[in-house]
């Protein structure tokens, strides 16, 4: 256990680390894992990975628990850049109705293009969908705290919100026939809270 814990704090340090060889291992693995979910073939693993990215596998588990979470890694770092767009977006003085909306499209046409990869790993729950939310969490309050006023407590709202915005994924990736992205995003942009869409 005290292994663990002494791991996940030397894994989070990594993560936000300023070392070029750090980010660099990062970047091979996060580019690996990207081109293995690509290639739409055999199920993702850390040999497979770590092959693709030419590092150890000790330098795989350095950096990341196991394939789900450097699956949710890629997929928040996917996010922030939507979010970051998003977020410029609405300080040039665009809706923030319409940018809701934009940032639910374009993660539904993306979580659709890789349902197989994203859907499953989401409707197990487990490490992927727990460092998902979290990476939602985070995300929901990096933009409630640019808001001037907020009509709810922001830690409740950003769980609340990341909360039902999984829940929701979850049941659309393994609905068939799903509904199309279109309309999932104006399902989402329908009952998302008003600190972020007025």
């Amino acid at each position: 256990m005290l292994h663990d814990n002494t791991q996940d704090t030397l894994r989070s340090r990594l993560a936000d680390s300023s070392d070029r060889r750090v980010q660099r291992t990062r970047a091979l693995l996060f580019e690996a894992y990207r081109a293995l979910r690509d290639d739409d073939g055999a199920p993702i693993t850390v040999s497979a990975v770590v092959e693709r990215a030419g590092v150890t596998r000790s330098s795989f588990y350095t950096h990341f628990r196991g394939v789900d979470e450097l699956a949710a890694a890629t997929l928040t770092d996917y996010m922030d850049a939507l979010v970051e767009t998003a977020r410029a977006s609405v300080i040039s003085g665009e809706s923030k109705r319409e940018v809701s909306h934009s940032v639910f499209l374009e993660l539904s046409r993306f979580l659709g293009a890789h349902r197989d990869t994203y859907g499953a790993m989401l409707v197990e729950g487990g490490a992927f969908a727990k460092s998902l939310a979290q990476a939602m969490v985070e995300l929901n309050l990096g933009t409630l705290r640019t808001r001037d006023e907020l009509y709810g407590h922001p830690d409740v709202t950003a769980h609340f919100f990341a909360g039902g915005v999984i829940t929701v994924l979850s049941w659309w990736l393994r609905t068939e026939p799903a509904m199309s992205p279109e309309a999932l995003a104006q399902a989402l942009i329908d009952v998302t809270p008003r600190d972020f869409k007025d």
